[in-house]
């Protein structure tokens, strides 16, 4: 590496130049602000990561959906298509990861990823109520039922 202010080579892991004593900045730290620059954007990954979360959202929201349709079409592939209405919702899960590492700056992405976070926090929650639900239900059953004449 090489001292962007006199050109002189710099010694491995040297803070400072030992020629001109100025700071050693990397390529990725803008020498006047001292500021880390970002880079710039791919425009091909930008628009295979939006790309990738359309479908992602397709096949979340409306695989299952679909599934369904199919299936009134063509009855004979019934097990398939259950299968693949299973399958939807983590394929788009996994469509998402692929556009988020693709595009890490992607908002549509990003937004995309915190939506589906937010669904299974809810989701987890709402398993966890009807849990609950159940232990009481069977409880309360199990309290109405004559132990002494079960044998």
């Amino acid at each position: 590496m090489f001292c962007r202010f006199c050109g002189k080579e710099l010694e491995e892991g040297s803070p400072i130049c030992t020629n001109c004593a100025k700071p050693v900045i990397s390529d990725k730290v803008n020498a006047n602000t001292n500021v880390e620059v970002e880079e710039p954007t791919n425009p091909k990954n930008e628009k295979l990561a939006n790309t990738l979360c359309m479908i992602s959202l397709i096949l979340f929201f409306g695989g299952e959906i679909l599934c369904a349709g199919l299936v009134e079409c063509l009855p004979f592939l019934k097990e398939v298509f259950s299968v693949l209405a299973g399958v939807c919702p983590l394929t788009g899960i996994v469509l998402m990861i692929i556009a988020r590492v693709k595009a890490p700056k992607n908002r549509f992405a990003l937004i995309l990823m915190w939506i589906y976070i937010a669904l299974f926090i809810v989701c987890f929650i709402m398993f966890i109520i009807m849990m609950i639900f159940v232990v009481f239900m069977c409880g309360g059953i199990l309290t109405q039922i004559d132990w002494n004449n079960c044998g």
